[in-house]
C-alpha cells in the first residue's frame, strides 16, 4: 500500500487561473473536470482539490511529472452520492496497472485543499 497526500492553497490555483486563464485550465484539467468545477459557486476550491488529488496520486505512485506524464492523464471524477475517484490514461495507467485506488478530498473556499490517495498493491 502506498499513500500520497497533497495540500494546495486555493489562492495558488486562483492566481494561476487569473494569470494564465484557459491555457492553464486546458493544460491541467480535462473537459469533464472543468465542466464539473464550473458548476460550483466555490469553483476555485474545486479546482484546487482536483489539483491536489492529481499530485497525491503521483506521490503515491512514486513519480512526478516525469517520463512524459501529464496532469490530464489523471482525471478526478465524482458521481452524486459517491466519493470522488480517478480515471487514468496513458503512462499513469501503465504505472498503476490493476491496483485499486481510494481518494478523499476536502477544501475550504479561501483556504486550502487537501487530497489523500491510497494505492493498494
Amino acid at each position: 500500500m502506498q499513500i500520497g497526500i497533497d495540500v494546495v492553497t486555493v489562492s495558488r490555483i486562483r492566481k494561476a487561473i487569473e494569470k494564465h486563464g484557459n491555457r492553464f485550465l486546458q493544460r491541467v484539467f480535462t473537459d469533464a473536470e472543468i465542466r464539473y468545477c464550473e458548476g460550483f459557486r466555490n469553483k476555485m476550491g474545486c479546482y484546487a482539490a482536483r489539483f491536489a488529488a492529481k499530485e497525491a496520486l503521483l506521490k503515491a505512485l512514486g513519480v512526478g511529472l516525469t517520463h512524459g506524464i501529464t496532469m490530464k492523464e489523471i482525471e478526478v471524477l465524482r458521481t452524486p452520492g459517491h466519493p470522488p475517484y480517478y480515471r487514468v490514461t496513458g503512462r499513469v495507467q501503465k504505472i498503476l496497472g490493476q491496483r485499486k485506488v481510494t481518494l478523499n478530498l476536502t477544501h475550504e473556499e479561501h483556504g486550502t485543499a487537501i487530497a489523500v490517495c491510497i494505492v493498494y498493491s
